[in-house]
């Protein structure tokens, strides 16, 4: 049992991973882009500036390919675009680099100074514009205005700066979390951006409470022009959540202020991808947040799955527990009246479409029509003075708000399972050992419940695998006619809007749940059969 439970999870990772690849390409051949669609209107009245697109296009980690990347960027390489663009004749595009070049900082300090030597006037000019912003970060504005000459003051910062390796930034940081004193927050503030990488890596370390956290959120709201700080009054929650808001921005952002050599340039081509984001994000179960609402979408599953795994569970329930009899009593009494009514009936049913029956019934059942009865509550899975009732009172409540939502997604499934029942019993009550048992004198009753039920129930038995899941997907119906807010609902909203992270999370989920429901299955199988063994030679 357990090396055949381990082989089946092994099998599973690849078909996971299949399922999420192709998820992600068919998200983007779906029309619109998803942060256009995010902003639809806001660009249009002029709230919206180019950079903040890029920059939301980044949080999403839209501007990477989707599987490959053949030229990885790391700081070089933006720096070395950079310089191309501040000494291109379009004067928006200049402008353009101007303002990156001023949020870069330090890192593109070298390569921009360097630059001042060859650039003609109006790039000089451009460059040194640029970095005014980062002498005043830098604590450097009153020399600067002082310096003689720009150039020359620039040069000798750039001789000021430490290596690339990163070692200097670190102890300038580590030295200003042991003592935070004004001159060691100087030393920091002299490192500009070149500090990003260390100030993270520290911040991430660091309890959400702890004194050092609210220095170094002091920092990087400085220097990366976020306003992300942590104040005495919030409370553990916002703090966590700050904490968090901070690694959702340095993510995307990490390779522009690091450098890429030997093999992790190599590494680069497959890490630094759409795809590769998503799978790190699948294997952590972190799903980062929804465009939509800016929430977590860990949190917005565990509060959304429980409603729709509620109403897929209760319905699966239900209609086993219905189909199963009925699908007997169809074989045992075939081509009876009673046979032949009961597959009308349920074919009818089939025929029917869910919204369709979901909207009739709330027409005739939830006083929606003057002439309809008042029976049942027309949205929502609880009454509005829900919290004011009793226990009992509310387990009332809930279930009256479960009936016709249940009933909306068990009438298709009844109708199928009832016929695989049927199917099933026939091919059983055929057999030699059934009439066997029958000339022993048994009941028939003995013979159908005790010999002939439990090998026939083997075919719906491989349907849990698939009909879950099934039910998850038909709750997108029920959920919006119902106004319940499970994920059936989310997953609507989200197709809507382009919620890419919700999307992706939910398809996945899915997915590994139609993989649960088939090993499922196959447990079942030896519970339901003792001739078949589970890992043995039979499987």
């Amino acid at each position: 049992m357990f090396q055949y439970l381990l082989r089946r999870l092994f099998i599973m990772i690849p078909t996971l991973l299949g399922i999420s690849l192709v998820t992600l390409l068919l998200v983007h051949l779906a029309p619109g882009d998803p942060v256009q669609m995010q902003l639809e209107g806001a660009i249009g009245k002029g709230t919206i500036s180019a950079e903040e697109i890029e920059a939301l296009r980044r949080t999403y980690y839209l501007h990477l390919p989707v599987l490959f990347n053949p030229a990885p960027e790391d700081g070089a390489v933006v720096n070395r675009k950079l310089m191309e663009d501040l000494s291109q004749n379009d004067e928006n595009r200049r402008e353009r680099a101007v303002r990156r070049l001023s949020a870069r900082g330090a890192v593109a300090l070298r390569p921009a100074v360097a630059s001042l030597a060859t650039a003609n006037p109006e790039s000089r000019r451009s460059i040194l514009a640029g970095l005014e912003p980062v002498a005043e970060r830098m604590g450097l504005k009153e020399a600067l205005a002082g310096a003689s000459n720009p150039v020359s003051f620039w040069q000798e910062q750039v001789q000021a700066l430490p290596d690339g390796s990163g070692e200097g930034a670190t102890q300038a940081v580590e030295a200003m979390l042991k003592n935070p004193t004004g001159e060691t927050r100087e030393a920091v503030r002299r490192l500009d951006t070149l500090a990003l990488p260390a100030l993270h890596r520290a911040l991430q370390a660091t309890p959400p409470g702890a004194p050092e956290a609210f220095v170094l959120t002091e920092e990087l709201s400085r220097v990366a022009g976020v306003d992300l700080v942590l104040n005495d009054s919030d409370p553990p929650e916002a703090r966590a959540r700050t904490i968090d808001d901070w690694r959702r921005w340095w993510a995307p952002r990490r390779a522009e202020y690091t450098l890429l050599e030997g093999p992790a340039r190599l590494g680069a081509i497959f890490t630094e991808t759409q795809y590769a984001k998503w799978l790190k994000r699948l294997f952590t179960f972190d799903f980062d947040r929804s465009s939509r609402d800016n929430l977590p979408i860990r949190q917005k599953l565990g509060e959304r799955l429980k409603v729709t795994l509620t109403l897929a569970l209760l319905s699966l329930m239900v209609s086993y527990f219905i189909a199963i009899p009925l699908g007997v009593y169809s074989a045992v009494r075939q081509y009876s009246k009673v046979d032949r009514t009961l597959t009308v009936l349920l074919f009818m049913l089939y025929s029917l479409p869910s919204f369709w029956v979901a909207m009739l019934l709330q027409q005739y059942l939830c006083g929606v029509d003057v002439n309809g009865l008042n029976l049942f509550p027309l949205v929502g899975l609880t009454s509005i003075e829900f919290a004011n009732m009793s226990f009992p009172e509310q387990v009332k409540d809930i279930t009256w708000h479960l009936v016709l939502p249940i009933g909306v997604l068990t009438y298709r499934s009844l109708a199928s399972l009832s016929r695989f029942q049927r199917v099933g019993m026939l091919d059983v009550i055929r057999q030699d050992y059934i009439r066997t048992a029958r000339a022993k004198g048994l009941p028939e009753r003995v013979v159908v419940l005790k010999h002939a039920l439990r090998n026939s129930i083997l075919p719906i038995v491989t349907l849990i695998g698939m009909h879950l899941p099934s039910l998850v997907g038909g709750a997108v119906i029920v959920e919006s006619i119902f106004q319940i807010n499970g994920m059936g609902l989310e997953t609507l909203e989200a197709i809507r809007t382009r919620d890419m992270n919700w999307i992706m999370a939910s398809v996945t989920l899915t997915a590994v749940m139609t993989m649960g429901g088939i090993l499922l299955s196959d447990l079942l199988y030896a519970v339901v059969d003792p001739r078949i063994q589970v890992g043995g030679s039979n499987t």
